[in-house]
């Protein structure tokens, strides 16, 4: 691990603002493709129930039906498919979020390794940092002087990791960690509404995630933010020790021929 003084990281001028404009497209035209076609639902649920009820109409006999039947039956139908619609609505924005978080992911890791790769070589450095949760790549920018987790953007951040989480695995730590911390992703803010909180708790599970269009911005905006606050150089003065998960890491690679 060669430390002589200079840089050890740099962002690119052009390349911030490329990685924020990719991002910035991706939720876009997430937005004005996906999440558009869900504008109106419940005209969509209407027209449902009035294309069922027409189906249906040469079966109806005057004579021994209620017109009212029919018509019941269509509304019970076009709430089931607003319902299914809706859910669907709510999946195709936790899509989103999930591809804009990975997205992030993916970009921060593939460019602290290229920078590493300036002034080190061996594979497992890089190794670990592909394969590090999000706290340890956090601590690991944080070992060169930048308090990633002081800046108003971490939390959001934090919080877009555990949607996507809990989007992903179901019922696990990032589920008990949004109901601990984070519960107005829940149910709409249920467990801040309800008398008995922890019976709330117990009863709320994946499939109560709930995320809006005023979440996928605060989401997006910390991702932006994230790229515009990091410092344009790192130097080696800036370095203090390595993340303990690191260091085996480090010392395998000094000792490889």
């Amino acid at each position: 691990m060669r430390m002589v003084g200079y840089t050890l990281f740099h962002m690119d001028p052009g390349y911030r603002q490329n990685l924020i404009e990719k991002h910035r497209f991706y939720v876009n035209e997430g937005r004005s493709r996906l999440l558009t076609q869900f504008d109106d639902v419940s005209a969509e649920a209407d027209a449902f129930a009035e294309k069922w009820a027409s189906e249906r109409s040469h079966l109806f006999d005057p004579e021994r039906d209620d017109p009212s039947d029919l018509d019941e039956r269509a509304w019970e139908e076009s709430i089931t498919f607003y319902g299914m619609l809706d859910d669907l609505h709510a999946d195709v924005r936790l899509a989103i979020i999930a591809g804009m978080y990975h997205g992030w992911d993916k970009d921060l890791r593939d460019w602290i390794v290229t920078q590493i790769r300036h002034w080190h070589s061996g594979k497992d450095v890089p190794a670990e940092i592909w394969s590090v949760n999000f706290a340890g790549l956090m601590e690991f920018l944080s070992c060169f002087g930048w308090a990633v987790d002081d800046l108003p953007c971490h939390r959001g951040l934090d919080r877009c990791r555990l949607v996507v989480n809990a989007y992903k695995h179901g019922e696990g730590p990032a589920l008990e960690s949004l109901k601990n911390h984070h519960s107005d992703l829940l149910a709409g803010g249920l467990l801040d509404a309800t008398p008995n909180r922890e019976l709330a708790k117990r009863l709320l599970g994946y499939r109560h995630l709930k995320v809006t269009d005023g979440h996928l911005d605060e989401f997006s905006d910390a991702i932006v933010d994230f790229w515009a606050a990091m410092p344009e150089t790192i130097s080696e003065d800036d370095f203090r020790s390595w993340p303990d998960w690191l260091e085996k890491a480090v010392a395998r690679d000094k000792e490889a021929p």
